[in-house]
């Protein structure tokens, strides 16, 4: 993906958090995409994989855990340093990619204006820029145009912007998780 990184990071914006999100799980397998969700979507995951995997339960390295407790531990601080993690975390990067279809590996852009969903929570549009016109380095989308963004939902918390879904949808963790589809006119 062509995006200057560094610059974004810095703009300390949505928009820039979520590509650069968007590169770095496509590009990388640590867990520092894990860290930049926020804990409501790391819980809907972990949940998400124990629901699947309920012998997980049996191992060894889980350690008698309920499954509420093995959610908290891989949830957690350290999470990446269980045993388990790696299994959780490849069946995460999964539905991610399914997620993100074709625009791993693309140059991509952000819509320059995130819409506010609820408090503190941001939907951000993420285009392949071969998908909107422009020339000079500006591309534009308009209404009922040929680009159909993949969204982004963020939340800002502590300060700083976190993902909190990865497409039109909010987490509701529970046994079993669920989602909690949004209307379009609310991501529109």
């Amino acid at each position: 993906m062509d995006v200057d990184l560094e610059a974004l990071a810095s703009a300390d914006s949505p928009s820039a958090t979520a590509l650069v999100w968007v590169n770095r799980v496509a590009e990388s397998d640590d867990s520092q995409s894990w860290y930049e969700l926020n804990m409501t979507l790391r819980r809907w995951f972990v949940q998400r994989w124990v629901s699947s995997n309920l012998e997980v339960l049996d191992e060894p390295v889980a350690k008698s855990s309920t499954r509420d407790k093995l959610v908290d531990v891989l949830v957690g601080p350290f999470g990446d340093d269980h045993a388990l993690f790696p299994h959780m975390w490849s069946a995460t990067r999964r539905f991610v990619f399914e997620a993100l279809g074709p625009l791993p590996g693309r140059q991509l852009l952000a819509g320059s204006r995130p819409r506010a969903v609820a408090p503190g929570i941001e939907a951000v549009p993420i285009f392949r820029a071969a998908d909107l016109p422009g020339d000079d380095g500006l591309h534009h989308s308009g209404r009922g145009g040929p680009a159909h963004p993949l969204v982004l939902l963020l939340s800002h918390e502590q300060e700083m912007w976190f993902i909190a879904s990865v497409g039109p949808w909010l987490p509701v963790p529970g046994w079993p998780p669920r989602l909690q589809e949004l209307p379009a006119p609310v991501i529109d």
